[in-house]
């Protein structure tokens, strides 16, 4: 079985751009769900991406391990897919925030795990000219060991439903306290046909909407 090697966490911090921090905490708001309700960490949430099917799991090409995040090609019954769940860094935080660090979690009701790993989401190495988004990442524990594992939610625009839009964000930099560039992530079409969900040049952020899994 061939396995995707993790990048060591030093090369990611030689292979972003650094940049000075801001001494100025961006503001925040709730962030709210189709029905308008503040979203709850904990809660399993469907991510409905705008255009293209919802978020689930794939191996990359001929590797097995670990799971990569994909979106489907076409959209289906959101039911067929994983839900998320969100934990913000803040274990106190009683709603999801725009702007704070969270884990994001696959919620999944099979005691089985597939690859051996968690379901949450982390930031992978380069595999192309992308980085994408693996599964197999490390719950709480905010610290320069862990950045990888940091994600947050921005709010974009208006939906075409007329309610909030948002876009899924890469930027740590209150977790790990070290410079990095913010990414938003986008949607990478590989050589296999394949969406994944990622960090690359020119990508255009993926505006997405949070429905309450039932």
């Amino acid at each position: 079985m061939n396995s995707i090697p993790i990048l060591p966490l030093f090369f990611f911090l030689l292979s972003f751009p650094t940049k000075p921090l801001s001494l100025r905490a961006a503001s925040t708001d709730p962030v709210l769900d189709t029905s308008g309700k503040e979203l709850q960490p904990g809660v399993p949430y469907q991510i409905l991406p705008a255009t293209g099917g919802a978020f689930t799991l794939a191996g990359y090409q001929n590797d097995a391990c670990p799971l990569v995040v994909v979106q489907a090609q076409q959209k289906a019954d959101s039911l067929k897919f994983p839900p998320v769940t969100f934990l913000p860094a803040d274990p106190t935080a009683r709603v999801i925030q725009t702007s704070t660090n969270l884990n994001v979690k696959f919620s999944t009701t099979s005691s089985s795990k597939p690859c051996g790993s968690s379901m949450v989401w982390r930031l992978l190495k380069r595999i192309t000219e992308a980085r994408f988004i693996s599964t197999d990442g490390v719950e709480g524990d905010p610290n320069m060991n862990t950045f990888v594992n940091w994600f947050m939610i921005e709010k974009l625009s208006a939906s075409k439903s007329g309610g909030d839009a948002y876009k899924l964000r890469f930027c740590p930099t209150e977790v790990c306290k070290c410079s990095v560039t913010c990414s938003d992530l986008g949607i990478y079409v590989a050589d296999d046909k394949k969406r994944y969900l990622g960090l690359a040049d020119k990508l255009e952020p993926i505006s997405v909407v949070f429905k309450r899994a039932s």
